[in-house]
């Protein structure tokens, strides 16, 4: 399989995450020992990247990623998108992020790198704990 042919049903799988990990999607479009790394999770191998992804599905309702920018360079493809889904304790959520996708020769996804603010899309979000990170980051900008 080519690497894009790939990346658009790993897009589409990210978007049906929940059928896509009992359909076994991940099986066919990554390497096993593939790494998923984002703010809140650094793993290596599918039966990791699945308990990640499985967690995933049980915490946030409705999870959907709108891509917004595709950008390849030989083996490696940057995805810019917008993300929403809803959490019980903050309600609706939604932030902009950068998957870094990195393929083998074989096409296979070999690590899957997520960049986004945590801090500001989800810790000053949260109860008790927000104000005081938004205080921090009042304290932080020039006057």
């Amino acid at each position: 399989m080519k690497a894009s042919e790939t990346l658009e049903e790993y897009i589409r799988f990210f978007n049906t995450l929940e059928q896509g990990l009992n359909n076994g999607a991940l099986e066919r479009l990554t390497h096993a020992n593939m790494r998923f790394s984002d703010p809140f999770n650094d793993v290596q191998g599918r039966e990791q990247v699945t308990a990640v992804l499985t967690h995933f599905v049980k915490q946030v309702k409705a999870p959907h990623f709108n891509v917004l920018h595709i950008a390849w360079d030989q083996q490696v493809c940057l995805l810019r998108w917008d993300f929403s889904g809803e959490l019980p304790k903050i309600g609706q959520w939604s932030f902009p992020g950068v998957s870094e996708i990195h393929f083998n020769d074989e096409g296979l996804i070999t690590l899957h790198q997520d960049h986004w603010d945590a801090s500001q899309f989800f810790y000053q979000k949260l109860p008790i704990i927000g104000p005081v990170l938004r205080w921090i980051r009042k304290q932080a900008q020039p006057a």
